[in-house]
């Protein structure tokens, strides 16, 4: 048995978790995914039991939220601690690395890799720089996190800061495999309308989760001065510790280009998914340099044929944009580069070769690879010099 180990209720990182899981049991494996009860997806490959959680609903009151997400983190940790003396799992697949109250939970986890018990962690974040607490609990939290760990799997090639003197895991790289989403029920033409933007305009979307390291700043610098250019900004607030989609909003007034961006926060549903990317000319990814991973709402403007305006570190994410031409790529974190970019993104003729990169990247490959190094498939011999 495999047990994969989901914290995620929703978003990107479940996506990826159910079809991580698809993936591997389309291989044969036999597949027990943990997640919470929110987690959105049901399937008829894989068996599936909830992770227990602790409400909190004053919101408005922090200290109780982050004592209720304290108590989830370990009481979902303790769930995964009885599954595998349940299941006798040897086997353990984490779909995310964290490292929050690792001090805490780390050391079971130990003790079942000493016992022969085999863990790795897709490493979606490989740069932990989102401090909670003092620095010193943040590095020791990190290294706790890692300290059980046989395989990290990471999208692009780096070289893991663990935090810790002792033997880092095997670095393994993994494809980031394509989402699944509908075709839109409405046209371009009759989606545009109805978020008044011109049919003349250049309408870029930036999806997701609204975080300081999209550069969204950065983003409406540049627009001031790329008058063809539309902005829809459209996903869910981030967590506490993030500028709100308000403190974007006023920067778009002050900067004279509110007119030209268009605001849906919140989740969106597949449907609008589809007609949010069907509505668009293309994708900004402003990522800042401390992005290293891969990118979901990349494979959904792959599926909607839709280019790129993509910035971030050394990535997975800037290597795909590059090598199968899926758009501009700009240096990270520079606003004249984006206006550059915003300019070439106008002028330039894309040709995407959305195939290859459809090819390179799937969960077949993905499922395989993560097989391999849990010791479920054998790994292919290293070829002789």
């Amino acid at each position: 048995m495999l047990l994969v180990f989901c914290t995620a209720d929703h978003g990107g990182l479940a996506d990826y978790a159910h079809a991580q899981a698809e993936a591997l049991a389309a291989r044969g494996h036999n597949v027990l995914l943990l997640a919470p009860s929110g987690f959105p997806f049901q399937s008829a490959s894989y068996q599936r039991r909830t992770l227990p959680s602790v409400p909190c609903r004053v919101r408005r009151l922090r200290w109780l939220l982050r004592l209720a997400t304290a108590a989830t983190i370990l009481s979902q940790q303790a769930a995964l601690n009885r599954t595998i003396a349940a299941t006798g799992a040897r086997r353990v697949l984490f779909t995310t690395y964290s490292e929050y109250l690792a001090l805490l939970w780390a050391w079971r986890l130990r003790r079942w890799a000493r016992r022969g018990v085999r863990f790795a962690a897709v490493v979606h974040d490989p740069v932990r720089d989102f401090v909670v607490g003092p620095r010193w609990w943040h590095r020791l939290s990190i290294a706790q996190g890692y300290s059980f760990l046989a395989v990290a799997l990471v999208h692009a090639p780096i070289q893991l800061d663990t935090a810790s003197r002792r033997p880092a895991p095997r670095t393994v790289l993994i494809p980031h495999g394509p989402y699944r989403y509908p075709s839109p029920q409405a046209s371009a033409q009759h989606v545009r309308q109805g978020l008044a933007v011109p049919s003349d305009a250049s309408l870029l979307l930036s999806f997701g989760h609204i975080r300081d390291s999209k550069n969204l700043d950065l983003v409406l610098c540049a627009m001031a001065g790329v008058p063809p250019i539309w902005l829809l900004v459209a996903g869910p607030e981030a967590t506490a510790g993030q500028q709100p989609s308000d403190h974007y909003r006023q920067l778009a007034q002050r900067l004279g280009v509110a007119g030209r961006c268009r605001w849906q926060i919140g989740y969106q549903t597949p449907e609008q998914v589809a007609e949010l990317f069907t509505a668009a000319d293309g994708v900004v990814l402003s990522y800042s340099e401390r992005f290293r991973s891969a990118s979901g709402v990349m494979h959904l403007a792959s599926h909607y044929r839709k280019p790129v305006l993509a910035s971030a570190g050394a990535s997975a994410l800037v290597d795909d944009a590059v090598r199968f031409r899926l758009g501009v790529v700009v240096p990270p974190d520079d606003p004249v580069a984006l206006e550059g970019g915003l300019r070439r993104f106008l002028s330039d003729p894309l040709q995407p070769d959305w195939q290859a990169y459809e090819r390179a990247n799937s969960w077949d490959r993905n499922a395989k690879i993560v097989a391999q190094v849990l010791g479920l498939e054998p790994e292919p011999e290293p070829i002789s010099p």
